[in-house]
């Protein structure tokens, strides 16, 4: 699939099924709350607010990112995505879901540091970009799931790239533009605002990020998907 049809699949998916997908990524609501709310507060830290508060955030995420993941799954298979389902899922799989974030971050965070580091952080944020789909879609473990994602990524980085920049681009905007417009407001309205709309915007980011897996994985196999169209 090009990025034209990931993100009119994506769109179509998150369509047909609003509520359920709204439902699931109100959970991440108040996570983003306090995390804006902490970056406020601890904005003369630059540990805090590089390494500490991103680490905690993204660790904290997994559960509803990973709910999502399986929500977007039954939906491209033809169930009705369910809130109770997809939480299940993502916490039978927590663990993994932590241990791996937390692999993620703490490797893209060091590296990143140090000038001859941040060039492999950046081809590692595309390699590794896929080990939440691997874990919640695959059960793979925390480490086999970042090796999984490398694998599907191989021979693929910069069109990988390149759509994953699309697709944070198109999912984000709103949030961007929010913080822009409401830059003189009281942190705690920024706060509540950016995360209602980031939890609009999860579902789509998730269905979209999962589409592209679900196209690299044929892609390995030598058998892309074409269109929009579901195995159901």
């Amino acid at each position: 699939m090009k990025l034209a049809d990931i993100l009119a699949c994506a769109l179509r998916i998150y369509g047909r099924h609003p509520q359920q997908f709204l439902l699931i990524a109100m959970m991440a609501i108040p996570l983003g709350i306090a995390s804006t709310w902490l970056n406020s507060a601890v904005s003369e830290s630059w540990f805090l607010v590089g390494m500490v508060v991103p680490l905690a955030s993204a660790v904290l995420y997994v559960l509803p990112a990973g709910a999502l993941i399986w929500a977007v799954a039954d939906a491209w298979e033809g169930r009705p995505p369910s809130f109770r389902r997809s939480y299940a899922a993502a916490l039978s799989r927590l663990i993994s879901l932590v241990m791996a974030t937390f692999l993620f971050e703490v490797t893209i965070l060091v590296l990143g540091l140090t000038i001859i580091g941040s060039p492999v952080a950046i081809y590692l944020l595309t390699r590794w970009a896929f080990y939440p789909q691997a874990i919640m879609l695959e059960n793979e473990g925390a480490r086999e799931a970042l090796k999984r994602s490398g694998d599907i990524v191989t021979g693929w980085w910069l069109r990988v790239t390149g759509i994953l920049v699309a697709i944070l681009i198109v999912a984000v905007w709103p949030m961007a533009l929010a913080m822009i417009a409401l830059s003189s407001a009281p942190i705690i309205v920024l706060a509540v605002v950016v995360s209602i709309l980031g939890a609009a915007t999860s579902p789509l980011l998730a269905a979209a990020i999962t589409l592209l897996f679900f196209d690299q994985r044929e892609r390995q196999s030598a058998q892309p998907t074409e269109s929009c169209q579901s195995p159901a």
